[in-house]
């Protein structure tokens, strides 16, 4: 009888085949549907910004011109947490390409307006092709998205990374590691009046592309 421990699963297999056994189990285990809810919060002074609807998970910048403190979630925990945002509207949708929406995941539970700025604390996209700023991930693919788009984000602490999708597309991979940016939280900063995302599950997990074994990042 032998003993193995994988994360939160006990296995127990009779024999010496168990080496052949633990490799199958790992991509069981990660090709699961783990799912995170995100309840987004404003910092007391910029409530007047936001409009919540359908339980919070719809959320609209009520006027713009600037950017406001982010949006923060709860501390996130989970072994894996996936969750993702629909862009309803970011700027008048009648604009080529996407813009006014930063998204990511941050260390502070309250971060400032600029820290999608500082890659030591934030692992953030911009949804425009001319990257305002990307200073907190390797680029693999176009990071713009407009309305329609799905942008999702995963926080693998098995394999120590953070990576984020775009319609199921693996487009950036986060410089600083899950280990490295405790405690993490979800952020949002949203720049234009009428912005309006919705967050829900639009993908499933095991439909998002593999990581490619050899990586070509763009920048």
């Amino acid at each position: 009888m032998q003993t193995r421990v994988f994360e939160d699963v006990l296995v127990v297999h009779d024999g010496n085949k168990i080496e052949s056994f633990v490799p199958l189990l790992v991509q069981k285990l990660r090709t699961v549907t783990p799912r995170t809810s995100i309840v987004w919060e404003p910092v007391e002074s910029d409530k007047s910004f936001y409009e919540f609807s359908n339980n919070g998970s719809t959320v609209k910048r009520l006027f713009g011109g600037s950017w406001p403190n982010p949006l923060h979630s709860q501390q996130l925990t989970d072994t894996t947490s996936y969750f993702q945002l629909k862009i309803i509207q970011s700027m008048d949708n009648q604009t080529p390409g996407g813009d006014g929406i930063m998204f990511g995941v941050c260390n502070e539970s309250k971060p400032s307006t600029y820290k999608y700025a500082e890659p030591k604390t934030c692992v953030c996209i911009y949804n425009n092709k001319s990257c305002l700023n990307l200073t907190g991930v390797r680029v693999i693919d176009s990071c713009t998205a407009v309305r329609n788009d799905v942008i999702g984000i995963v926080v693998d602490t098995i394999a120590d990374e953070i990576r984020i999708y775009i319609n199921k597309k693996l487009v950036a991979i986060g410089v600083k590691k899950p280990s490295e940016l405790q405690p993490i939280h979800a952020v949002l900063w949203m720049y234009y009046a009428d912005c309006t995302i919705e967050m829900g599950d639009f993908f499933p997990y095991s439909s998002l592309e593999p990581k490619p074994i050899n990586i070509v990042y763009l920048r």
